[in-house]
């Protein structure tokens, strides 16, 4: 008796496996008619990335013809047109102490170099550490480069027209050949010291067309950017007030900086 209950089971048990398989594939060919019956989805239109930074500028420079720019980072186009070497003589001493023995002993090298050093008037100091002008810079750089403008880079174009240079060349001229060459705007970006600005440094900016020297634009900002009204409510006082403005940070700053410096390039190019 317990025999014939357990065949009963497993057959129960067997049919219903069997109806489950077969209610899976009647679901399976179901979804699989829908899937082919559904119209097909034209794949999704690749973005073709374009400018950035929009307004005025980017039409502008596309009716320039996407000129060339060179940027002068701290850097000023100077009027002189040789260049300058100063005599260097270079020193270097040495002593050393030791025993002989029992015998104390001292001597003394001594080498002397002579030579020449290029004056390199056209590069200002920083107003900001090394690491801080180096993230401003490439900020800036970046920026410039994002929003579509063709930036070459000053030091390879240089190199590129001094190869044949001698141990003094002329530098000015190099540097000048270089800019007709490979370069179409100039773009000199100078610091100074300034307490009332959010980063102690406000900056000029010049943007030179180089064949013709015509001035495309000229301003000086301490790169603030325009304060959020959008600033959440904190208890004050006097009931809820809104929060105070947040320091702009030099990251802020810098792309404050590029925008400032695409809106006037555009209006000078436009």
């Amino acid at each position: 008796m317990a025999c014939l209950h357990r065949r009963i089971v497993l057959t129960a048990l067997a049919r219903t496996a069997l109806a489950s398989v077969a209610l899976l594939g009647i679901v399976t060919a179901d979804v699989a008619a829908v899937r082919a019956a559904a119209p097909r989805r034209a794949p999704a239109a690749r973005a073709v990335r374009g400018p950035v930074y929009g307004g005025g500028f980017a039409s502008a420079y596309q009716r320039a013809g996407r000129p060339r720019v060179v940027v002068f980072w701290n850097r000023e186009l100077s009027e002189e047109t040789g260049t300058s070497y100063s005599g260097v003589v270079r020193g270097h001493s040495e002593q050393r102490t030791g025993f002989d023995g029992d015998e104390l002993y001292t001597t003394n090298d001594t080498e002397v170099r002579a030579g020449v050093e290029r004056n390199d008037l056209q590069r200002r100091s920083s107003e900001f550490t090394e690491r801080t002008d180096w993230k401003f810079e490439s900020t800036f750089l970046s920026g410039l480069a994002q929003s579509g403008v063709n930036v070459v880079d000053r030091t390879m174009i240089v190199r590129r027209s001094g190869r044949k240079a001698g141990n003094t060349p002329n530098q000015q001229a190099i540097e000048m050949d270089a800019l007709q060459g490979y370069a179409d705007i100039l773009i000199e970006v100078l610091q100074t010291g300034d307490d009332g600005a959010p980063s102690g440094v406000s900056f000029k900016v010049t943007a030179k067309r180089i064949s013709n020297g015509r001035i495309l634009a000229a301003f000086v900002t301490d790169g603030q950017p325009p304060v959020s009204t959008a600033r959440r409510w904190v208890a004050g006082p006097n009931g809820y007030e809104r929060a105070a403005p947040e320091a702009p940070t030099m990251g802020g700053i810098a792309r404050q900086l590029v925008n400032e410096t695409l809106d006037a390039l555009g209006a000078g190019l436009g």
